[in-house]
């Protein structure tokens, strides 16, 4: 677990960008795929914001899966004391799936806005029906996360969503160590504004990490609310 600051998913091979200067994962990647051992690396971003510094950097390569879970509508002022509906730029749509030797190997999952935001159930369901059976068709001998806890609860990033630590993180590093690329799972810090969230978000993603069992059981999964099973189709 690398706590890195600043954050790194925005920032692409020749521009810094969104409080980010150096992106971590994508170094990470790049470096580990001159070892011999590792042929395929997955990068995974669950910061709520699209990761698309590493997008860019990796559009081409057939050797990285970049795969991002991010809003896509946000609650924004609307200049006169309400709120409106906001839209990220298009580069987070889910049309933007690699190009060349790396077509198909960009998987973005846009999340659009809901009252009530996204929750654990959420995200879990997102991620059993959805990351995992990709990630495992690429098979990657090694997995990164790129660690955003702005999704958390109560973060003032605007998202609204309602992710914890023991209800999606610490569960979701589990399944990430038991299914894909013998367990070597490796996390880099991103976003994070509220102290509860990320310290929270933390603690979940380490005892994970060190084979601690607290948190609940994916097998205990209810059926997606129909916006989130329209999201998976």
């Amino acid at each position: 677990m690398a706590l890195t600051r600043p954050p790194g998913h925005h920032s692409s091979q020749d521009r810094a960008a969104g409080f980010c200067l150096y992106n971590s994962v994508a170094i990470a990647a790049r470096q580990a795929l001159k070892s011999p051992s590792i042929e395929r690396v997955l990068i995974l971003d669950l910061d709520v914001h699209h990761g698309d510094g590493t997008q860019a950097i990796f559009y081409e390569n057939p050797s990285v899966l970049t795969i991002s879970l991010h809003a896509q509508e946000l609650l924004v002022s609307d200049g006169a004391g309400g709120k409106e509906i906001g839209l990220f730029p298009e580069a987070g749509l889910e049309d933007r799936c690699g190009s060349g030797a790396g077509l198909g190997k960009n998987v973005n999952v846009p999340l659009r806005y809901i009252p009530g935001g996204y929750g654990d159930q959420d995200y879990l369901a997102l991620l059993e029906k959805l990351v995992l059976p990709v990630c495992s068709e690429f098979s990657p001998d090694l997995v990164l996360v790129a660690a955003g806890f702005d999704c958390c609860e109560g973060d003032p990033s605007g998202a609204g969503f309602r992710i914890s630590g023991p209800g999606f993180f610490g569960p979701a590093m589990r399944r990430l160590r038991e299914c894909l690329a013998g367990g070597r799972l490796c996390l880099a810090l991103e976003g994070g504004y509220a102290v509860e969230g990320l310290c929270g978000g933390l603690q979940a993603c380490l005892e994970a990490m060190l084979g601690e069992s607290s948190g609940r059981s994916l097998l205990a999964l209810d059926e997606p609310r129909p916006e989130v099973a329209a999201t998976i189709q």
